[in-house]
């Protein structure tokens, strides 16, 4: 006779199947891609409740960044918008205790905010540099902490610029009964350079920092120690109206 899965529960079933499978096959394992849609406008306001978002597609930001190890206890959604001014990005974060740095100060941006819990992106708006392997790994950084407080960080030749400000924007909510945080940025174009064209596939990684649960999710893992692998980034592709 035919036995199947004996009566195993769905949780140990996917860890055993799917969540193997992954982490087994992380290195060959195609860039995901994230698609964002063109917008006209969205409200902005840290919890993603403008009907812009629910259209949006979502990623699932899971993975342990150093060894693909699934933590679905942390998965957290992202969702991306752009405009002809902006970038947009959308986070909800599960939580079991939310960890930031003492003296908190939303007027200045913040050195080592990465030691807290933060969401992060790496983008690279540069959409040619993918095909030439001559040309530097030059992208930027933008972290985002539950409790507003901020940072972004040019980075060319390997050299991070932290003095660098492209006046990008953050809210955030944090719903303690609910356990869930959620936060958004919006990233001016013209700080990048400009707005890429419609189509565009640009290189970009996603990443949470979950202290309590020693858990570094990224959307795609870099199978190192280091976020900084713009050779493992994934992809964010600018969808046209």
């Amino acid at each position: 006779w035919t036995i199947d899965a004996i009566g195993l529960p769905a949780p140990l079933l996917r860890k055993i199947y799917f969540d193997n499978a992954r982490r087994v096959l992380a290195r060959g394992w195609p860039p995901p891609e994230l698609h964002a849609r063109h917008v006209a406008k969205v409200a902005f306001d840290g919890r993603a409740h403008d009907p812009a978002w629910d259209a949006a597609p979502a990623q699932i930001v899971e993975l342990t960044s150093d060894h693909a190890l699934a933590r679905p206890d942390l998965a957290t959604d992202v969702k991306a918008l752009w405009s002809d001014e902006f970038l947009q990005l959308a986070f909800v974060c599960p939580f079991t205790q939310v960890v930031t740095l003492a003296g908190t100060d939303r007027d200045h941006e913040r050195l080592g905010l990465w030691e807290g819990d933060v969401v992060e992106l790496f983008i690279d708006v540069d959409p040619n540099r993918a095909r030439d392997a001559n040309r530097p790994d030059d992208y930027f950084e933008f972290e985002l902490a539950p409790n507003g407080e901020k940072l972004d960080v040019a980075i060319a030749g390997g050299k991070k610029d932290f003095a660098w400000s492209s006046g990008f924007k953050t809210a955030v909510w944090v719903d303690l009964p609910g356990h869930v945080w959620s936060a958004e940025m919006r990233i001016p174009w013209a700080a990048l350079g400009g707005a890429p064209a419609p189509r565009s596939r640009l290189r970009a990684n996603v990443f949470r920092c979950d202290v309590m649960n020693k858990a570094q999710l990224a959307l795609r893992p870099t199978l190192s120690n280091t976020f900084h692998r713009p050779d493992r980034f994934a992809t964010l592709v600018l969808d046209p109206d």
